[in-house]
């Protein structure tokens, strides 16, 4: 069993989320949230939850397709 539950890793994924609320425009963080809350839909534990350098390549990716 993990020790980083899927709690621990959504409490670090929305600390994040915070984070990146104050520094994004309301569109891309919109959709950078609607990303994480799809992606932990198939989480199993902490490790699986879209968090840190996931969601920086998400925002970089987003921004150069743009």
């Amino acid at each position: 069993m993990s020790d980083f539950t899927l709690e621990d890793g959504i409490d670090v994924q929305t600390r994040q989320l915070k984070d990146w609320k104050r520094l994004l425009k309301p569109e891309v963080f919109a959709d950078l949230k609607a990303h994480c809350e799809e992606m932990n839909k198939t989480a199993t534990d902490g490790y699986h939850v879209f968090r840190g350098i996931d969601m920086k390549n998400y925002i970089a990716n987003y921004y150069n397709g743009k």
